[in-house]
């Protein structure tokens, strides 16, 4: 027999088909779909959590407008409260409007009845004082009357006649008079501008309340100022008159009449019991200027005044 060679097995390999178009496409279309599905849970996840987010804004909402209720109802009450204090402040106002015009009436009449008081005064400076307790000051002013003034004082009668306070500076005490007769009152004082302009040592004015110094203090400089501009003025107690018109300082501009009455004027005097000119309740206009303030500077309203004329 003859050597046979043994067989050796033939692997075998499957036989690769290619899939169907048909299944490719269905395949595709099928992980789209799943994509999609994917995409669908997400936003489905999104939309829940929107809503729950929605939710809990709604239930804040609900809170917000519960507390803008009771907010509305605290602020309508507290509206009406301050109504009423709105009220009452108005009402308060208006009594302290009334109370500080019936203060100042009050005090304007009390500042009347002290000027009307001491219409009858006169104080002496610088008269001779030799603090003698004992002195007889009413034959003191008597002898003053007679040998510096000119004036029979024999028949000149006070009603009280005394020394004032010491002088800080020590020098004569002054001496206030209270005459009995207005007119012998007014006849001394006139005396005494004339008589004691030679002497200024001596010095003889009427007596006013503090309130209306401090009026007149005010005005001595505008009144200084113009008659140096050649107005006529006179100061009468706490009034000021240039040119027979009141002068008002809480008037800015106040205008002065400049032409006048002709003819020569009358030395004016800031003392003596001068009769005011008619029209003193009308002070001078301001034309164009409602301000009522003080003005910074008073004096210079006062324009020169035109003597063209004169």
């Amino acid at each position: 027999m003859g050597h046979q060679t043994p067989s050796v097995p033939i692997p075998m390999h499957p036989i690769s088909t290619p899939p169907h178009p048909d299944l490719l496409m269905f395949m595709h279309e099928v992980r789209e779909k799943l994509q999609k599905l994917d995409i669908l849970e997400d936003i489905l996840s999104r939309l829940v959590d929107m809503e729950e987010h929605c939710n809990n804004l709604d239930s804040e909402i609900c809170g917000i407008k519960t507390e803008l209720k009771a907010q509305t109802s605290n602020i309508v009450s507290l509206d009406k409260g301050l109504g009423g204090l709105h009220s009452k402040l108005q009402e308060i106002e208006t009594q302290n409007i009334t109370l500080t015009d019936e203060n100042y009436k009050l005090q304007e009449k009390i500042i009347d009845q002290q000027k009307r008081s001491m219409r009858d005064n006169l104080i002496f400076k610088g008269i001779y004082d030799d603090h003698d307790p004992t002195e007889n000051t009413e034959e003191t002013v008597k002898d003053f009357i007679k040998t510096e003034l000119g004036l029979e004082s024999k028949d000149i009668n006070f009603h009280v006649v005394h020394r004032l306070r010491p002088r800080q500076d020590r020098g004569p005490r002054n001496i206030l008079a209270k005459f009995e007769r207005r007119k012998d009152r007014n006849r001394v004082l006139e005396a005494a501008k004339k008589e004691l302009k030679q002497k200024p040592q001596y010095y003889v004015h009427e007596q006013f309340p503090v309130e209306i110094i401090e009026r007149r203090r005010e005005y001595i400089p505008i009144l200084k100022d113009a008659r140096e501009k050649g107005h006529e003025a006179v100061l009468v107690e706490d009034k000021l008159f240039i040119n027979k018109r009141r002068f008002d300082p809480r008037q800015c501009v106040p205008q002065i009449n400049q032409q006048h009455q002709q003819g020569p004027r009358q030395p004016p005097s800031d003392h003596g019991p001068q009769q005011p000119p008619s029209d003193q309740h009308t002070p001078m206009s301001v034309p164009g200027n409602n301000n009522r303030t003080m003005p910074m500077n008073p004096i210079e309203s006062i324009p020169p005044q035109n003597t063209t004329g004169h």
